[in-house]
């Protein structure tokens, strides 16, 4: 009977650190894609203000050749 108690504590320890193992591989999966979304918009957000910058000189150029004419 002791050994049959010993078992089932067992088994419910086991089952218990086995959620625990998941809920932590879960959670850190969900860092891991986070972390790259967030690389990912910051490259974007790179690539639109240098989009911005290359606009705003040629404005700047624009706007000087005009003034020259």
């Amino acid at each position: 009977m002791l050994s049959a108690i010993c078992m089932v504590l067992v088994n419910i320890t086991i089952c218990y650190i086995y959620v625990q193992i998941n809920s932590a591989m879960e959670q850190n999966y969900r860092n891991k894609m986070i972390e790259q979304q967030r690389r990912s918009y910051q490259s974007e957000m790179e690539l639109a203000k240098q989009k911005t910058d290359q606009i705003e000189m040629f404005r700047h150029d624009v706007k000087n050749h005009m003034s020259q004419l």
